[in-house]
């Protein structure tokens, strides 16, 4: 997986946020060529290029001393407005958006690291948007374009299939499976059914032995940005209250130790990993960790994020990068007729299933 940054600290954005909304959005563009009725006929690649290339930019970013942090994607989703993937501007001191010759210097407006989109704004920007279709235009099989910069190699287009829309919880389409190809550089970058709608951001793929497994977050979810944004700007900038005195729960008495089990990696590779969450079973629900090589996709009930693993002495470690997922180690143990993890860090045991 090739998406694994930190993601932008919200402040480096300019001081008129707060001023646009949703329905600054619509009257910039970003809702009427939402609404902008389909093309009825299938384009060919040609014709798809030709349409779609000017709305999407190389990303480039560029720490406080001016040096190059790396080089994504963005769509052009309005006047002055684009579209890219959060970690793609992780760290960022400076943002740059460049189409072949024409290079324009950027702000993070509304960020989103939850579901990895972010908004940035340019002053006198005037590529034209695209047009944005809903993920319920979306059927498996269908063929789809994908408009990027990946390894740096800017206005790279490919085409594939839908291979799958994978939902969440509760029923919604959280990614855009595919069969395109796509590579470092191509996060952010567009993906276009063949009336040259766009329909998914592109975001991430499964590297090492996986082939043709990559991922586009759902276009529709740009109409969110605004509001989302505006809260987890609200909730950044809030100051540090001092949470009430609480009465200490008495100490649990230690659980009988158990032998570890063997767990050495090719174990693991293929697998999901699935437990009620520890703590907050209520809350977060069931929890999944997918393992392939040297990468691991985890989601509960709230939310989902990719990240590293390794296995070392028994025990499996992953380390993510997404907001309210950390560091997990765990160990299994033998207990009765089932497998139980157990936190090296905390102690806690849950049952495990393995499929």
């Amino acid at each position: 997986m090739f998406n694994a940054h930190s993601h932008p600290d919200p402040r480096a954005r300019g001081t008129e946020n707060g001023a646009f909304g949703i329905a600054t959005w619509v009257a910039l563009g970003l809702g009427i060529v939402a609404s902008t009725p389909a093309v009825c006929h299938a384009m060919s690649a040609e014709e798809l290029f030709q349409r779609a290339s000017p709305s999407v930019w190389v990303i480039t970013t560029l720490d406080p001393q001016g040096k190059a942090l790396s080089t994504g994607t963005g769509v052009v989703v309005g006047p002055g407005r684009l579209v890219t993937n959060c970690h793609v501007l992780a760290k960022a001191g400076a943002i740059l958006v460049k189409h072949e010759n024409v290079t324009f210097q950027a702000q993070l407006e509304y960020p989103d690291t939850e579901r990895d989109l972010c908004s940035i704004k340019a002053a006198n920007f005037t590529a034209p948007a695209v047009t944005v279709a809903p993920v319920a235009t979306l059927k498996v099989g269908q063929k789809i374009y994908t408009i990027g910069t990946p390894r740096s190699l800017e206005q790279t287009m490919s085409d594939g299939l839908v291979s799958a829309l994978r939902r969440n919880g509760s029923g919604a389409v959280e990614y855009i499976q595919i069969s395109a190809p796509i590579s470092p550089g191509s996060s952010g970058g567009g993906l276009f059914d063949e009336q040259g709608r766009l329909v998914g951001i592109t975001t991430s793929g499964v590297t090492g032995s996986a082939q043709n497994l990559n991922f586009a977050r759902p276009a529709e979810w740009i109409f969110d940005l605004p509001e989302r944004g505006r809260l987890a700007l609200a909730a950044y900038d809030k100051p540090a209250t001092t949470p009430p005195a609480v009465q200490q729960e008495p100490k649990r008495p230690p659980m009988p130790s158990l032998p570890r089990l063997r767990l050495e990696t090719p174990m693991l590779l293929g697998k999901t990993w699935t437990y009620k969450h520890p703590r907050d079973p209520a809350t977060f629900g069931t929890v999944e960790l997918t393992f392939s090589s040297g990468r691991v996709y985890a989601r509960n009930a709230k939310s989902t994020a990719w990240g590293n693993w390794d296995v070392r002495d028994d025990t499996m470690c992953a380390t993510f990068n997404t907001p309210g997922w950390s560091r997990l180690c765990y160990y299994t143990v033998k207990d009765g007729d089932g497998v139980q993890l157990v936190n090296t860090a905390s102690g806690e045991r849950t049952k495990l299933s393995v499929r």
